[in-house]
């Protein structure tokens, strides 16, 4: 393909390292051309169990209840871990936006 060669030239000609940076840096103006993908690639991410809702928060750009608010229009479930039921109970609220302090 012709991106390929391209990819390939632009690393011959000492523009990038190797071809991780040259990829990394076009991921990079990828997301922030279309921050929208930033935001998708996060709620999968996040979907699959393979980052935390912090992390996924903070890929997306999202403060905490912006990011929450997005996973509840989404439909997408958010799993709170505690130690005790009262802890539990306490983050559920939180999460809810129903402090029960």
């Amino acid at each position: 393909m012709i991106e390929d060669q391209q990819l390939e030239a632009v690393v011959r000609a000492g523009i990038f390292r190797d071809r991780q940076q040259a990829i990394q840096e076009a991921m990079h103006t990828l997301f922030t051309v279309r921050p929208q993908l930033r935001t998708e690639a996060a709620l999968e991410l996040f979907r699959g169990g393979e980052i935390s809702f912090l992390r996924a928060a903070e890929m997306a750009g999202l403060d905490f209840e912006s990011f929450r608010s997005l996973l509840r229009d989404r439909g997408i479930p958010w799993e709170v871990e505690a130690e005790n039921s009262a802890e539990m109970d306490q983050a559920i609220a939180n999460f809810f936006g129903d402090s029960r302090e």
